[in-house]
């Protein structure tokens, strides 16, 4: 009789896991490399990938790697220079991560509910609220670019792209966007074993934090070993993209033969990046996980960590949002899932109870 713990070990190796990072093991030769620059801290590499960043990016504005995404954020406020209490827009769908920084930096926040397509403001009612409003934070959830344009929102804007790098109807340029910031975690498009960058299109918002990022930089700044291994994530990332869009293509099919709501709606010439692959389910949430796991496929609630977890019983204030953050979850999708793992998790997809 096989020994349970020994089965339980077993049992946990069958299943996807939900997340994994976008590095193979050759990849780890350009940290060897930095290693044997002697290049360890922030320094040369760092250079060189944010300048891969920046073009990357089409921007030649400021833009520092940090050793944290939660520095990443503070800095991107606290550029802006607010007064103490003013206030900063976000979506409800925003990770609770938001309102720790901004409270940090003695700042409030507006918490708007999100438009129901679009999964980003509701254009009328940022319009309406901009008198009362100082900034905006613009989180992109899951490959969804926000369709406002901020051209004509008469407040600074910061965007966060970590989720929705690369996705649009083609290689257009942004515009209206003052500050960007892009995180490299593991479960991220580009992962360098952690950080984040913050590009900066506005002068005098740069100017703002150079100095004391200039003084804190050998203890802020992203370190050449995780640089190396950005500029390899950025060489990769045409193929990883493809590898991502061809899995979600497959997921989308399959979810065609259930009867739950693709999380992402969008236009036949988006190009969605393929971050992950979102089902908003139609009916217990706990039966779809449960069902998904039982075929050994992880899953997990997509916006579990929410600015407003707290107040998932005020359909009052976030009647689209709280609908969305209770029901969605998401698979596993990444550049490194084999042919027979896609295979196995468009199954679960295509016959979600």
């Amino acid at each position: 009789m096989l020994n349970t713990r020994i089965f339980h070990i077993l049992t946990l190796d069958m299943i996807i896991p939900i997340d994994k990072p976008t590095l193979k093991r050759k990849d780890m030769a350009g940290v060897l490399q930095s290693m044997v620059d002697d290049s360890i801290g922030p320094g040369i590499y760092s250079s060189d990938f944010l300048t891969s960043l920046s073009s990357l990016l089409h921007t030649k504005s400021y833009s520092i790697a940090l050793r944290s995404y939660v520095d990443a954020i503070y800095y991107s406020l606290k550029s802006l220079n607010l007064a103490p209490q003013s206030t900063v827009g976000v979506t409800s769908l925003s990770p609770y991560l938001y309102k720790m920084v901004i409270e940090r930096l003695q700042l409030k926040s507006y918490i708007f509910d999100i438009d129901p397509i679009h999964k980003s403001f509701n254009e009328v009612e940022l319009n309406n609220s901009l008198i009362s409003i100082d900034a905006l934070l613009v989180y992109e959830p899951y490959g969804v670019i926000s369709p406002i344009d901020f051209t004509q929102v008469d407040v600074p804007i910061i965007v966060d792209i970590s989720q929705s790098i690369s996705s649009g109807s083609g290689d257009e340029v942004r515009e209206g966007i003052d500050i960007f910031i892009l995180s490299f975690e593991m479960n991220d498009i580009m992962s360098t074993g952690g950080g984040a960058a913050i590009i900066i299109n506005n002068e005098e918002f740069g100017n703002n934090i150079k100095e004391e990022i200039t003084s804190l930089y050998r203890y802020i700044g992203l370190s050449d070993l995780n640089s190396a291994l950005g500029i390899i994530q950025i060489a990769n990332l045409s193929i990883n993209l493809n590898k991502r869009r061809d899995i979600y293509r497959i997921y989308l099919a399959a979810s065609g033969r259930n009867r739950h709501e693709v999380f992402a709606k969008v236009d036949i010439d988006y190009n969605i990046n393929g971050y992950s692959f979102l089902l908003i389910v139609d009916g217990k949430i706990e039966e779809a996980i449960n069902f998904a796991k039982k075929y050994e496929v992880s899953t997990a609630l997509a916006f579990e960590n929410s600015i407003i977890k707290d107040q998932l019983d005020r359909y009052d204030l976030f009647p689209n949002s709280i609908v969305i953050i209770n029901r969605t979850i998401r698979f596993p999708l990444y550049p490194f899932l084999s042919a027979v793992d896609v295979k196995k998790i468009e199954r679960v997809i295509s016959q979600l109870p």
